[in-house]
């Protein structure tokens, strides 16, 4: 029958790693597993009881999950239906501290799922790279920023039987700001500097003022919407798509005291293809022409 209650939980240290070996080591001695069978193929995912219905108040000084390490874990865990149900939770991570709202089910063993709504508060970029398997895949230009971020994150996805994400399953949108990053290095950006020319650096990007980018997640596929990098008397505004298979699609724009150049960004982001559209710059500085134009004619009509 089912079991109902309340539990009140307290821990110096939860290992899930540990854990999920153990529920895996346990699996395979009762289940006779062919002798060529990897240990990651025999893992399997951690299955809710069904029989279940306790609500968990919890009270974590440490828990290790993959790669993370989350430290004053506090918040209430609710189990029904085969549903872990997270509410309210609170934690410290990627040098940072986040809020979230979680759901892991497994009512349908065969393909479990995880939906997650998230705030990231003065994280760390690169530790996050790091610890997050995710992000490392979708945006691995993620380890090469230095500095901090904010981030509101909402998303879907289906768990492998590690109890990773199937990134092609992956649906989302959210919203990154950053008032203090800096990235260099970057091959992509590399190369536009040497288009664009007239002593415009963007071999390194040190940002001081806000910068707010606001993506979607599709399938997988991160898509990212205009968003503007200050550089001095210059402005960087980009949006485009990165793919799982870390292909990018971008549309760039660099703005300069003189004019406007406009390009594309493809290939990859450590072999990536960079173009200049002519055509597209040379129209943006007419349509810019027209309009300074346009404006001394109505002051000169004013006075």
């Amino acid at each position: 029958k089912t079991l109902s209650g309340r539990l009140s939980i307290e821990s110096k240290l939860l290992d899930v790693n540990e854990l999920m070996a153990s529920v895996s080591s346990e699996e395979e001695q009762s289940t006779e597993q062919p002798a060529e069978q990897s240990a990651e193929e025999a893992m399997s995912v951690i299955e809710v009881p069904k029989n279940l219905n306790l609500t968990l108040d919890c009270n974590l000084t440490k828990v290790l999950y993959d790669k993370m390490v989350l430290e004053n874990f506090a918040g209430t865990a609710s189990v029904k239906d085969g549903v872990l149900s997270l509410d309210n939770l609170g934690m410290n991570m990627f040098d940072g501290k986040a809020k979230a709202d979680a759901a892991y089910s497994t009512a349908n063993a065969d393909n479990p799922r995880l939906r997650l709504d998230a705030n990231f508060s003065q994280a760390s970029f690169k530790k996050t790279a790091q610890e997050l398997e995710l992000v490392e895949k979708l945006v691995p230009l993620f380890e090469q920023i230095s500095g901090n971020y904010t981030m509101s994150l909402k998303c879907d996805m289906s768990l492998d039987n590690r109890m990773s994400p199937v990134l092609k399953s992956v649906n989302g949108s959210g919203k990154i700001t950053s008032g203090n990053f800096s990235l260099s290095d970057v091959p992509a950006l590399n190369m536009l500097s040497k288009l664009v020319g007239n002593g415009v650096d963007l071999n390194k990007i040190d940002a001081s003022e806000l910068t707010v980018i606001r993506f979607v997640i599709e399938n997988g596929n991160v898509i990212t919407k205009p968003f503007d990098i200050k550089l001095g008397k210059a402005k960087l505004t980009m949006s485009g798509l990165t793919g799982l298979d870390q292909s990018i699609d971008y549309n760039v724009a660099v703005a300069l005291p003189q004019m406007t150049l406009h390009g594309k960004i493809g290939g990859t982001f450590s072999k990536p293809k960079v173009s200049l559209d002519t055509a597209k710059s040379v129209e943006a500085a007419l349509e810019k022409a027209g309009i300074d134009k346009e404006k001394k004619k109505k002051k000169v009509e004013q006075k």
